[in-house]
């Protein structure tokens, strides 16, 4: 399973954009949606699938570091991280 996280874009150039996750910054390629500099996206096997709003951004971003504290090292996930994460 995949999980994509948000990240800011910060410029584009050449159909490339340069995304901010966190302080790393990393290249995607941009030709599967519209993207404007500015813009929070989803990135998935080098290319911006998704743009979304801040609000959704900080929502997925708050939930995935809560995660962190409520994922096991060993074994399956519980019902409940499940559905609080991955729905």
């Amino acid at each position: 399973m995949c999980v994509a996280i948000p990240g800011l874009v910060k410029k584009l150039k050449d159909g490339k954009a340069t995304v901010d996750f966190n302080g790393n910054e990393v290249e995607a390629y941009v030709g599967l949606v519209d993207v404007k500099e500015g813009d929070y996206a989803l990135v998935h096997a080098g290319c911006v699938i998704q743009t979304l709003k801040k609000s959704e951004a900080e929502e997925i971003s708050e939930l995935m570091s809560s995660t962190d504290e409520r994922l096991p090292l060993e074994g399956k996930l519980s019902p409940k991280v499940t559905d609080e994460v991955f729905i």
